[in-house]
């Protein structure tokens, strides 16, 4: 399914620090480039505040963000470099003039909505990024986050598309300016307060000038690639 974003000013806040502190998005960019042509143009679906998009900027010649919501779009904008162009659009109702050279799809959509958007709208790879956590880290809830990579590998398989899988995993943890700060953060992700003390517990001091502590988190996901050619 796909997710459920909420953009309130502290959701930003919260994702912008995380961001910015950590090298997540580095990380994952150096992860995803062999898989891109770095002198075509490439779509990120469903972008959100588009720190993806603004990682590869330095290594992809040419890239469209797109999500729906008006206010990561606004906030990537602002950011954006001359070579992403930011879209706020159903990226099902307006296709590119010419096809993308690939997509990239980080925690987007749903299962047969991966496979139609990229036949229709894309002429090279697709690199779908899709959660493993058995459980979401901030609540204590259990996740099917492993049944969203099964069944795209089921309808791969059905399509006789080859695709490529890797499974990986990365610090994304969350840096907090004070406990109270942590109790708002824990707070508005719905941490159960069966959960919320072991999570303040976990917390490391950190000597920043803007943080005070550091909620180390390990995110764990599966990477698929395919050439939407082949469907």
């Amino acid at each position: 399914e796909p997710m459920m974003q909420n953009w309130s000013a502290d959701h930003i806040r919260f994702m912008e620090d995380a961001a910015a502190y950590g090298t997540f998005y580095p990380e994952l960019t150096d992860i995803l480039l062999p898989y891109l042509p770095q002198d075509g143009h490439l779509c990120d679906v469903g972008c959100g505040l588009g720190h993806l998009s603004l990682a590869l900027s330095p290594h992809i010649r040419q890239i469209t963000a797109c999500d729906m919501a008006q206010v990561p779009t606004a906030w990537l904008k602002a950011r954006a470099p001359q070579n992403v162009a930011v879209r706020q659009c159903d990226i099902f109702a307006t296709p590119p003039a010419v096809p993308y050279d690939a997509m990239v799809m980080c925690i987007f959509g749903h299962t047969q909505d991966v496979l139609s958007l990229a036949k229709a709208q894309c002429k090279g790879p697709v690199a779908v990024i899709q959660r493993a956590d058995k459980a979401h880290y901030f609540s204590g809830k259990a996740t099917s986050y492993a049944a969203h990579t099964s069944a795209l590998e089921k309808l791969l398989n059905e399509h006789s598309t080859p695709y490529t899988k890797r499974s990986f995993s990365l610090e994304f943890g969350q840096p907090l300016r004070s406990r109270e700060d942590a109790l708002r953060f824990f707070r508005l992700y719905g941490t159960e307060d069966a959960i919320l003390a072991e999570r303040l517990t976990s917390m490391q001091p950190v000597s920043h000038p803007e943080f005070a502590y550091y909620l180390p988190i390990m995110r764990h996901f599966n990477l698929l690639v395919f050439d939407s050619r082949d469907l």
